[in-house]
């Protein structure tokens, strides 16, 4: 039977038996089943193999009273949840306070009215109902978690054994397409010299992705060796925007204003260098052929904040909250084509975490981006 479609189970305990008796008739009448015991140890031993869905309890009786059987009940788990009804002709508020203080769920005072008492009942009833179905709830998005993390812990296993392997066939690739280069440029085939000189640049990009992806594992696993100094992330900028301005088609295209004055943060200098490079090719990747990017440095108290601003497409706000998400993808450019892998992006905001700082992107669309990024001070 449905826990929900069977009767529900109702415990009284009063050592009167006039009072057993009532209650008995007003349960009944209600449709509940009915469970009545006299002591409280006589309920208590009773509980070790039936479950009630709540429990009326006399306070005032021999041997053991109801205060010290609700203190047994709390202590157990499996019975902790029951709700329990304190009944007594104790009507002093201090007795109530005890009474709910032990793990009473409520307190009726003799002499008591039937439709109070049932009241009572229907509405413990329903929250322990309710909280039933949450416990069952939370249960399954356990379950359902758990299986979830299992299967991104194997994708990851699987990810990571693959991108490995690949490096060797990857490596005979690039080596045949270097020999075959040096073969045709020799002999005046400037085609074909290109075709070869186009594999060798697809073979730097593969080579690239698989190192992302075998740092972004050793990131998640923290078994990165990180070489965190004091440095200047202004100086770090000049260097990379100097070595990347091939991407760009005129000098424009790139603004950079270093500071008058050093600032001074703590960094891996190689790590921030490929987040700074991830970042500007992300720019370029996004904005297209009249990509302007800026590049900014600012102090605050507690670390120095860097912005890369592109004048792209800008980003959606329902993307935004995944762009920094393995394998993501938003949309790339102006021909909206997704050709990011997404894991430049997941690479750094490991690598920026590892180092202390943080990063994130403040984007509108058809305003551009600003991907940001802090480095901590000395």
């Amino acid at each position: 039977m449905n826990q929900e479609d069977r009767q529900p189970v109702i415990m009284i305990v009063d050592d009167q038996p006039l009072n057993l008796k009532l209650f008995q008739e007003i349960v009944c009448d209600e449709g509940y089943q009915v469970l009545m015991f006299s002591s409280g140890r006589a309920a208590l031993r009773a509980l070790a193999k039936v479950m009630p869905d709540v429990i009326l309890l006399d306070i005032m009786m021999p041997e053991m009273d109801g205060l010290d059987v609700c203190r047994h009940l709390k202590a157990d788990d499996r019975l902790s949840r029951i709700p329990v009804i304190f009944i007594s002709a104790l009507s002093d508020t201090s007795n109530k306070i005890k009474a709910l203080a032990e793990g009473g769920v409520d307190y009726v005072t003799k002499p008591f009215q039937a439709g109070e008492v049932l009241a009572r009942i229907r509405t413990h009833l329903r929250i322990r109902q309710q909280q039933v179905q949450i416990e069952a709830q939370k249960q399954q998005l356990q379950e359902s978690f758990g299986r979830l993390s299992e299967l991104e812990t194997l994708r990851d296993n699987l990810v990571h054994m693959v991108a490995h392997d690949m490096r060797s066939p990857l490596l005979a690739v690039t080596g045949y397409a270097r020999m075959i280069l040096s073969d045709l440029e020799g002999a005046g085939h400037d085609r074909p010299a290109q075709d070869a000189q186009t594999i060798l640049d697809l073979c730097s990009t593969l080579q690239k992705m698989i190192s992302t992806l075998l740092d972004i594992s050793r990131l998640e696993a923290c078994q990165m060796p990180l070489n965190i100094q004091p440095g200047d992330p202004g100086e770090l900028i000049s260097r990379v925007v100097t070595a990347l301005g091939v991407l760009a088609d005129d000098d424009a295209a790139v603004v950079w204003h270093p500071p008058e004055e050093k600032m001074p943060a703590l960094f891996d200098e190689e790590i921030t260098r490929r987040i700074l490079e991830n970042l500007l090719v992300n720019a370029f990747n996004f904005a297209g052929k009249e990509a302007r990017v800026r590049i900014s440095a600012v102090s605050t108290e507690t670390a120095i904040k860097i912005m890369v601003t592109d004048n792209g497409p800008g980003i959606a706000p329902e993307h935004q909250g995944h762009v920094f998400e393995k394998f993501s993808q938003a949309p790339a450019g102006q021909d909206d084509a997704g050709h990011s892998t997404g894991l430049g992006l997941a690479f750094c905001k490991l690598a920026m975490e590892a180092q202390g700082g943080e990063i994130g992107v403040k984007s509108e669309v058809g305003k551009g981006s600003t991907f940001w990024f802090t480095l901590p001070h000395p």
